[in-house]
């Protein structure tokens, strides 16, 4: 599986693209920082509007409540439970 790494036009960047599942993964240590988070958010962003992924996972320290963005799912979930999961 190739694994890539994405920036956008803008300057931001997402950590991680799986091109044969059409997925963006960020890792944060959390997101209960404001700035933090909007970095985070504004990266998938970006990276949504080029590549119009499938679906995003954002990892981080907790889960979290999953949202949107431009029609595009983006999981928030700890990394422990993520990685235990696959």
């Amino acid at each position: 599986m190739a694994l890539d790494y994405f920036s956008s036009p803008g300057g931001y960047e997402a950590d991680f693209y799986l091109p044969e599942t059409r997925q963006f993964i960020q890792v944060t240590q959390n997101l209960n920082n404001a700035p933090t988070r909007e970095r985070e958010v504004r990266a998938l962003q970006d990276a949504i509007q080029v590549l119009k992924p499938k679906d995003a996972l954002i990892l981080t320290d907790a889960n979290g409540k999953d949202f949107q963005i431009d029609g595009v799912p983006v999981r928030i979930q700890s990394a422990v439970g993520w990685m235990l999961s696959s």
